[in-house]
């Protein structure tokens, strides 16, 4: 593989990251603005904490103020921006010192860009982050307590820099082979960091999170801390979110199963297929009852029927679009995003047809 660079020399990536390559990348593609803010902010903010004194109104406005984050999935791979593959530094901060988008691939944004509410935030971008982070907590502190200094440190720079590398720390430590377990699958690096997630209001329960991606649950357990798991339950409650999406407890416990001793598949009645008991059929036959409408997408040596499970993919229904009447196994099981054990089992249970050789020629036709 190779990745494109702003240079004009491109870096093959290597089967085991060293230092002399992650120099090269950062030399190519380094982006001077996120260095000076991450790397050269902190120095004068912290002088200026020297002369600058808390108070405890301000130090608590910074911490309500800064309660609350966005993440996403990692996926351990150079499409990945913060790939956990390339040690703790890279994936914590070192994917925005040499930022490089053209390395990751194209996303389907064309739900995001139909939401007003996104293209609103999306077109007044600038103005809403300066506002919102820094001059908004500004004036609540210079019209409340008269301390507008504070509120522009503490409550504005601070608070925005200890917010920022919070959310970094799900990059990172959540993906660090030493930190926390992984119950439900090994697919990725993801991992279950229980002191992490109550700084992260749940999101460092993060093998869950990529065992279910689909769930707006991140700690299902009652000991687990998710406040940001509460707080949707809580809107659903009062009808300000809807379609809440979250894993069976017969899932759950079939991945944790699976995990524990994956040579023996644990299964429940009715929830998988059994192969037997499919009925055969050739390739051509396949194609025919693709394009007749039906959603056949063939994976492994079988024919899944994704008719009903399209809208609930988490990579959104235009990829399972694209598999129709084609052969997914390679971009399932060797694509981008690595599928959990618990992928596999849903995908088992849309198993309607079993084709037991495909040629090559008919694949490719």
């Amino acid at each position: 593989m190779i990745l494109k660079t702003h240079g004009e020399e491109s870096l093959k990536v290597p089967h085991q990251y060293t230092w002399e390559y992650e120099l090269k990348w950062y030399f190519q593609n380094v982006n001077w603005f996120y260095v000076m803010w991450f790397v050269g902010t902190p120095i004068p903010m912290a002088f200026a904490a020297l002369y600058v004194p808390v108070q405890w109104k301000t130090a608590l406005l910074a911490v309500t103020y800064g309660v609350g984050a966005a993440f996403g999935i990692t996926v351990d791979t150079d499409q990945d921006p913060y790939n956990a593959r390339r040690g703790l530094l890279f994936s914590h901060i070192g994917w925005m010192l040499g930022y490089n988008p053209e390395n990751w691939g194209p996303v389907d944004t064309s739900d995001l860009k139909k939401d007003p509410v996104v293209v609103w935030q999306q077109r007044y971008y600038v103005l809403i982050a300066v506002t919102a982070c820094l001059l908004l907590p500004t004036a609540v502190a210079y019209y409340g307590w008269n301390d507008w200094q504070g509120g522009l440190l503490y409550g504005g720079l601070i608070r925005v820099s200890c917010v920022s590398h919070s959310t970094f720390l799900v990059n990172s430590v959540s993906h660090a082979t030493w930190a926390g377990k992984q119950p439900y699958t090994t697919k990725s690096t993801a991992r279950n960091v229980p002191l992490l997630a109550i700084l992260t209001l749940g999101e460092a329960n993060h093998n869950y999170h990529h065992a279910f991606p689909s769930d707006y649950r991140n700690g299902i357990e009652w000991y687990e801390p998710d406040m940001s798991k509460w707080l949707i339950w809580a809107l659903g409650k009062l009808g300000l979110a809807s379609d809440l999406k979250f894993a069976r407890p017969v899932e759950i416990e079939l991945s944790r199963l699976r995990h524990e001793n994956s040579r023996q598949h644990a299964q429940s009645p009715g929830y998988v297929n059994k192969t037997p008991q499919l009925p055969r059929i050739d390739w051509v036959k396949y194609i025919s009852l693709a394009n007749s409408g039906r959603c056949l997408v063939y994976i492994g040596g079988f024919v899944h029927d994704a008719t009903e499970f399209m809208q609930d993919h988490p990579g959104g229904c235009h990829l399972v679009q694209q598999a129709i009447g084609t052969d997914a196994t390679d971009a399932f099981y060797s694509g981008f995003h690595p599928h959990s054990p618990h992928a596999e089992a849903v995908l088992a249970s849309l198993r309607v047809f079993r084709i037991d050789e495909v040629d090559d020629i008919q694949c490719s036709s």
